[in-house]
């Protein structure tokens, strides 16, 4: 039982786990199976002025470029499944495309690979 009634159920540390869940409209699991090493491109046009604010951030990040599921993650600062969701959701609106690893550079960048590594760590 909590000792008074303004002592808070969770602490501080909860509201980016909060902050995360409401961006996907409380959805937990994407529609769409995606490994971290998926690669994703954005594809066709759209008004992004129409859009949630995380898929057109996606989007532009997208722009001409093939990035991973983790290296979108890495780039926007947010959780796996959180992009996952996003990325499904962008799927379905024929936004995005997704790749296999035929056609993509051998390995990673130093670069992309530290930023993965700073994302993990961070979470």
């Amino acid at each position: 039982m909590m000792a008074n009634a303004d002592e808070q159920w969770a602490d501080e540390s909860a509201a980016p786990l909060y902050d995360n869940y409401s961006r996907i409209g409380g959805r937990a699991r994407a529609r769409h199976s995606l490994s971290l090493d998926t690669q994703v491109r954005a594809v066709g046009s759209v008004d992004r002025a129409a859009l949630a604010v995380e898929h057109a951030q996606i989007l532009e990040l997208l722009a001409n470029r093939w990035l991973s599921v983790a290296e979108i993650a890495a780039h926007l600062r947010t959780t796996m499944n959180v992009i996952r969701v996003h990325l499904s959701d962008l799927l379905e609106e024929r936004l995005v495309a997704i790749s296999s690893s035929a056609g993509r550079r051998a390995r990673p960048s130093k670069e992309d690979l530290q930023k993965v590594i700073n994302h993990l760590r961070a979470m």
